[in-house]
C-alpha cells in the first residue's frame, strides 16, 4: 500500500532519507550496496533512477530533448527536471554521471582488448575451458 508523502512532516522525509544516505555510506563493499538496493527496491524503482542517470548523461552529450524522449520514453519534464539539476548547481549529479562513463568506457575498453576468436579453435577452447589447460599441458609448435 502506497503511503502519501504529505502524511509526513518534512522532517520526517528528511530524517527518512538520512537514515538511508547513512546505511549506504556504512557499506564500504560495492557488492554489499548492489545487493541492499536489489532487495530493498523495486525493480521499478530501480529502472526509474537507472532512467534518470541515463537522461543526465545523455544530456551531458549533447542528445536533443526530443531524442531522449523517444529514444527511453519518457515526458519532457522529466528531461527539464535534470537539465535543471545539471545547470542549476547539482554536484552529485555530473559526479554520478562522470563515474558512470568511466564505468562504460573501461567495459569497452575490456571488450576491445579481447580479440575474435573462431568457434572450436584451440584458442576458443582455451578461453571457454581455462581450468583445463592448466590441468591439461597442451604442446606448442
Amino acid at each position: 500500500m502506497k503511503i502519501p508523502t504529505k502524511n509526513f512532516t518534512k522532517e520526517d522525509c528528511r530524517d527518512m532519507s538520512e537514515t538511508l544516505m547513512t546505511v549506504l555510506d556504512t557499506m564500504h563493499e560495492p557488492l554489499h550496496v548492489k545487493r541492499f538496493l536489489f532487495d530493498v527496491l523495486t525493480e521499478n524503482e530501480l529502472f526509474m533512477i537507472s532512467r534518470r542517470l541515463l537522461i543526465a548523461s545523455m544530456l551531458t552529450h549533447g542528445v536533443s530533448h526530443d531524442d531522449i524522449s523517444s529514444t527511453l520514453k519518457v515526458g519532457y519534464g522529466n528531461i527539464a527536471r535534470i537539465q535543471k539539476l545539471l545547470t542549476n548547481g547539482s554536484r552529485s549529479l555530473p559526479i554520478a554521471v562522470a563515474a558512470m562513463n568511466v564505468s562504460a568506457e573501461a567495459k569497452a575498453e575490456k571488450y576491445a582488448k579481447m580479440q575474435p576468436v573462431a568457434p572450436g579453435s584451440l584458442e576458443w577452447f582455451k578461453r571457454m575451458y581455462p581450468l583445463h589447460f592448466l590441468l591439461v599441458p597442451t604442446f606448442r609448435k
